[in-house]
């Protein structure tokens, strides 16, 4: 899930399962229990996970541009309690969790 983008290190931050492998050009940390994958402009990450039924399933995740969004241009409320649903989920899954579906916060 893309959390934000950090100007100050040119990365955009995003929080991932626990139960994920990440490898790639990418750089890792645990907070409160959330794993954070940072990702350099121009660079990505592989994101490899492996499903109930032993199926390797793998994505490539590329962050190829930023860019600042005005104010004027918030991000709706429903937006906005979608992802802090999906960050709370992220959250509280521990190894060997399911992984969160992608409409599990659906408002």
């Amino acid at each position: 899930m893309f959390v934000r983008y950090s100007e100050s290190r040119r990365k955009a931050i995003f929080a991932v399962a626990p139960g994920l492998h990440v490898s790639g050009p990418v750089s890792a940390r645990v907070t409160d229990n959330v794993r954070y994958i940072d990702v350099p402009v121009g660079a990505h990450a592989w994101l490899t996970m492996i499903t109930p039924n032993q199926t390797i399933v793998k994505r490539r995740l590329d962050v190829v541009h930023a860019r600042s969004v005005s104010s004027a241009r918030a991000i709706p409320a429903a937006v906005s309690a979608e992802n802090a649903c999906l960050l709370g989920k992220l959250t509280a899954m521990k190894p060997g969790d399911r992984f969160v579906d992608r409409d599990a916060c659906e408002l």
